[in-house]
C-alpha cells in the first residue's frame, strides 16, 4: 500500500491532469478535488477547467445545481433544493450559501429569476404604493455562490396584471460574451415586464445606474381583443434577449407566440408560432434553448415516455410568415413504469432548464427529476417538492461551471 501511494505521488502533474480530465461527472470531480491538496490545486486551475470544456472557453458551460422553492415556509432565506446526486456528493450547504447578515434582508423573499449564478428575488415591502393601483417592489440581486447581495432601488409598477422578470449577466450584455471568472459579475441587467390590456411597460435596471428606466409600448392584440396569457414565468435567454411563451384562445386551439425583449433597445417583439405543431399534444409546450444556442420548444407526451422538441430556424420562413420551427429527434425520458401504459399519466412538465426537467404524474402526485443532457437515471423527488402543482414559486438555478469550481475550490 505504501509503495502504491508513493508511486502515485511521484506521477508528474501532466499525467495526473490527463487522468483527472477523463472524469466528467461534476460531483465526481469535486470528490477528486477533496482527495488531496495536490489534486485540489490542479483541478482548481482555470487552465485545467478550460481544457475540460475547450469549446466553451468564451461561453462557459451552464450547469443546473437545483431549484429555489419559495413555497417552503418559513422562508427566512430562499429555500434551495439541490439535485439529489449533488446533495449526496457535495452537501446542500456546500452548493449555495447565504451569509447570516443576509437573513434579515431576505426574510420572506420570493425568488423570481436566475441566470449565470445570479438570483433575482423580491423582498416583502410593507409600504403601499402612493399612486392609484400601484405596487412597490424591492428587488435584490443575489450571488448565492459568493454569498453577496445587491439591493436595487425601489420600483413602482402601476395597474398591471402581474410582472414577469428576467436577469442578464455579462455573458448576455457584452458583445464579446466573455465574463470574469472570479467574484461578482462586473455588470448585470434586470428586466421587469408588465402587461395591461395590450400595453407593455418595460422597466430595466443596469448595475451602476442610479435608478430604473421605464418605457411603454403598445401593439395590436393578436386574435382580436382576446388577452395574451403568459406561460411559465421563467424566461429563457437566447442571444442576449429574454423570451417568454405566450398565447391566446382566438380559435379552437391556442395560438402561441414568443415574446422577447431586446436588451440593447428595450424593444418588445411578438413572434407567432404555427399552431399545427401542437394540436395533438395534451400539455402546453415550453421554451428552451438548444445545445447550439437556438430557441427551441419542448413538450412531454401524455405517457411521460417521450419528449418532443422543435428548434427555431431564423433563416427559414413558415406559412404564417414567422420563423419556421423544425422538429428534432424525439428524446426518450423513460419514467418508472408503475402502471400499465394505457393507465399511465397524464404526465406534465413543470420546469425545464438546460436539459433538467421536473415532471409530475398528476394522477399519483409524484414528482420526478430527469437530466436528459447528462443521461442520469430518473429520480423521484416527491418529498422535496411535495404539493407542487405548477411552476409558480419554482426557479431553476444554473451556474457557469468555471465560476462555480473556482469559487468553491479556490486556488492553493
Amino acid at each position: 500500500m505504501k509503495r502504491r501511494a508513493s508511486t502515485a505521488a511521484t506521477l508528474p502533474d501532466e499525467l495526473v491532469v490527463e487522468i483527472l480530465a477523463r472524469v466528467t461527472d461534476v460531483p465526481a470531480v469535486f470528490r477528486c478535488a477533496t482527495a488531496c491538496k495536490r489534486w485540489r490545486r490542479l483541478i482548481a486551475d482555470p487552465f485545467f477547467l478550460r481544457d475540460c470544456w475547450p469549446k466553451c472557453a468564451h461561453h462557459p458551460p451552464s450547469y443546473v445545481l437545483g431549484f429555489f422553492d419559495t413555497r417552503i415556509k418559513p422562508p427566512v432565506t430562499p429555500a434551495f433544493v439541490p439535485l439529489p446526486r449533488l446533495a449526496a456528493g457535495l452537501g446542500r450547504n456546500f452548493i449555495v450559501s447565504f451569509p447570516s447578515g443576509c437573513a434579515a434582508l431576505l426574510d420572506h423573499a420570493v425568488a423570481l429569476a436566475s441566470r449565470g449564478g445570479l438570483l433575482l428575488v423580491r423582498r416583502k415591502v410593507d409600504e403601499e404604493g402612493n399612486i392609484l393601483r400601484s405596487t412597490v417592489h424591492q428587488l435584490v440581486v443575489c450571488d448565492p455562490i459568493s454569498g453577496t447581495c445587491n439591493v436595487l432601488p425601489r420600483l413602482v409598477c402601476q395597474g398591471s396584471f402581474g410582472e414577469h422578470h428576467a436577469i442578464l449577466t455579462d455573458a448576455d450584455i457584452c458583445s464579446s460574451g466573455q465574463r470574469p471568472l472570479r467574484g461578482f459579475p462586473a455588470s448585470f441587467k434586470v428586466i421587469v415586464l408588465a402587461m395591461h390590456h395590450g400595453l407593455f411597460t418595460l422597466h430595466t435596471f443596469s448595475s451602476g445606474d442610479p435608478s430604473w428606466s421605464s418605457t411603454k409600448q403598445c401593439f395590436e392584440q393578436p386574435g382580436g381583443r382576446r388577452p395574451l396569457v403568459f406561460g411559465p414565468p421563467n424566461a429563457v435567454v437566447c442571444h442576449g434577449a429574454p423570451h417568454w411563451l405566450v398565447w391566446n384562445w382566438a380559435a379552437r386551439f391556442p395560438t402561441f407566440f414568443t415574446l422577447g425583449v431586446s436588451a440593447e433597445t428595450s424593444h418588445v417583439f411578438l413572434t407567432k408560432i404555427s399552431t399545427s405543431y401542437f394540436s395533438h399534444l395534451h400539455d402546453f409546450p415550453r421554451l428552451s434553448v438548444s445545445a447550439e444556442g437556438a430557441l427551441s420548444l419542448l413538450c412531454l407526451r401524455k405517457d411521460g415516455r417521450l419528449l418532443e422538441t422543435w428548434t427555431r430556424q431564423d433563416n427559414r420562413e413558415s406559412k404564417d410568415g414567422g420563423p419556421d420551427w423544425l422538429p428534432s429527434p424525439v428524446i426518450e425520458v423513460n419514467l418508472p413504469k408503475q402502471r400499465r401504459i394505457h393507465e399511465a399519466g397524464p404526465y406534465v412538465c413543470l420546469s425545464e432548464r438546460n436539459g433538467v426537467l421536473l415532471i409530475k404524474d398528476t394522477d399519483e402526485h409524484r414528482v420526478y427529476l430527469a437530466d436528459i443532457k447528462a443521461g442520469a437515471p430518473i429520480e423521484e423527488v416527491t418529498d422535496s417538492f411535495y404539493g407542487l402543482s405548477s411552476t409558480k414559486g419554482i426557479v431553476p438555478f444554473e451556474v457557469d461551471l468555471l465560476d462555480f469550481f473556482i469559487s468553491r475550490l479556490g486556488s492553493e
